[in-house]
């Protein structure tokens, strides 16, 4: 390939983290490039906007809107919140129920794009289990049940919420809140790592095939209609602040309270293969039979990926430590 566009794609909404994606436009005419992962429940839904053009992504300049509808009738027009990144974030709140026709419209100038996407319904969370594991890894067990007849694509997220207070001399002088997703071990699990084909993260990955499911999607196909019990692990860094980064402020010592949370997601097939496709992207590998990696753009008169998901959370406390 001689030319590829960097695409910024939003990963997590819980997250709002963004990654940088090789790319290959299919117009040559600039258009907006639109991302956004919606959540049933969320207080507010994110939208990133840029510009493309043949060689590279910009940011997009003079007057821009993002308008939400619900079921056809505007439900929301977003406000825009300043980042320090080239991508416009706008974020606005709307109340989503299961079987709501979402359209988000963005405009810029004399740009315009759209996609559409429909809520799906709520998944069953029925119990979440924990296990000590080896090398102080943690292990899950986590019961679902499917949600009804034909295919549903589902993924599974578990995240490190941790709150931060700094002290100097023992007052408080800030706080802080952090949270991560996990990277998921699915290596033991043959639902997630579909049928071992992917490969474990926690591992030495230069001994595996094909590609982690660090996003943890997967479908029905293996029990339709019935109840499973998956089994993803962690690592033990993944639960402590090993990725935080303090602020820079003077402080002697720092209260850690973290808490853990198991989210099950109901999503739509697009959004199964861009998570899929996402977990190429990220791991460094592709599917064995194919060069490149095709990710979904389900976005009309532009380009990016638009998707919205049902999740049911299971919260669990931590223990609390402090570091000097």
């Amino acid at each position: 390939m001689d030319k590829k566009l960097l695409i910024p794609l939003l990963l997590a909404v819980s997250a709002a983290c963004t990654s940088e994606l090789e790319y290959i436009p299919l117009n040559v005419q600039p258009q907006i490039v639109m991302n956004s992962l919606m959540t049933v429940g969320e207080e507010e839904h994110s939208v990133y906007l840029s510009l493309s053009r043949l060689d590279r992504v910009e940011g997009i300049q003079g007057d821009a809107q993002v308008q939400c509808f619900v079921d056809g009738s505007l439900a929301a027009t977003a406000r825009e919140v300043p980042t320090d990144q080239y991508q416009r974030l706008f974020v606005f709140k709307a109340d989503l129920h299961e079987g709501d026709s979402v359209r988000l419209v963005a405009t810029a100038g004399e740009y315009s794009a759209s996609a559409g996407v429909v809520v799906p319904s709520a998944p069953v969370l029925e119990a979440v289990d924990t296990l000590p594991g080896i090398d102080g890894s943690l292990d899950f067990r986590i019961a679902m049940k499917d949600n009804g007849q034909g295919t549903d694509y589902y993924s599974i997220g578990i995240f490190t919420n941790i709150r931060f207070e700094f002290y100097n001399e023992g007052v408080l002088v800030a706080t802080d809140f952090y949270r991560h997703r996990c990277r998921l071990d699915t290596s033991g699990d043959l639902i997630l790592s579909e049928d071992n084909i992917a490969s474990s993260n926690l591992g030495d990955l230069d001994l595996d095939f094909g590609t982690p499911n660090f996003y943890g999607a997967f479908l029905d196909s293996r029990f339709e209609l019935g109840s499973v019990v998956l089994k993803p692990s962690i690592g033990r860094y993944e639960i402590d602040a090993f990725y935080y980064f303090p602020p820079m402020i003077p402080y002697d010592e720092v209260a850690v309270n973290p808490k853990l949370s198991v989210e099950l997601s109901h999503i739509q097939p697009r959004h199964y293969y861009y998570l899929k496709a996402l977990n190429s992207l990220e791991s460094g590998t592709s599917d064995l039979a194919l060069e490149d990696v095709s990710v979904p753009d389900n976005v009309e008169g532009g380009m990016g990926f638009v998707g919205i998901s049902n999740t049911a959370v299971r919260n669990f406390e931590l223990h609390t430590w402090n570091l000097e």
